[in-house]
């Protein structure tokens, strides 16, 4: 069992390279402006010079992208830009409620799924509902052999 788990970790390592790199690029290649959206009411040259340069927006963007990936594996995923506080913090004060909210839904999955699967297997020859079975099954009093409109 060990060495399938270490051989599972293993490959997980180029799924995550693979994964972050393609967010990485996908936010590179959103429409619109991180930057002008936060300082919508400054339209100044040197304030959007100084919001990129404190973003690391200024680089080109194979030292953004090798930047960006070496805070990641530390787990330093910089400050948030709408609370301006670090973004492992936040995750921290929000990751309870997800979790709750997460396991509220398997238990509401299981409480109702296992008494639905239960009560199919009790049933295995009932019929389902099809609406076009319905159909295509033949009139009342129709007889065999005769004509059909």
């Amino acid at each position: 069992m060990t060495p399938y788990i270490v051989r599972r970790l293993i490959l997980m390592l180029p799924v995550l390279w693979g994964v972050g790199t393609f967010v990485f690029v996908l936010v590179r290649l959103l429409p619109g402006d991180a930057i002008a959206t936060l300082l919508e009411d400054s339209q100044n040259v040197s304030d959007v010079q100084a919001m990129k340069r404190e973003l690391g927006l200024d680089e080109p963007l194979p030292v953004q992208y090798v930047q960006w990936m070496a805070n990641a594996v530390r787990f330093d995923f910089g400050n948030s830009l709408l609370s301006r506080r670090p973004v492992l913090s936040e995750l921290r004060r929000t990751l309870p409620v997800s979790a709750e909210l997460a396991v509220l839904a398997v238990l509401v999955t299981v409480l109702v799924a296992l008494p639905g699967g239960a009560l199919a297997a009790a049933r295995p020859g009932a019929r389902r509902a099809d609406p076009e079975a319905a159909a295509r099954a033949e009139p009342r009093g129709a007889q065999e052999g005769s004509p059909r409109d």
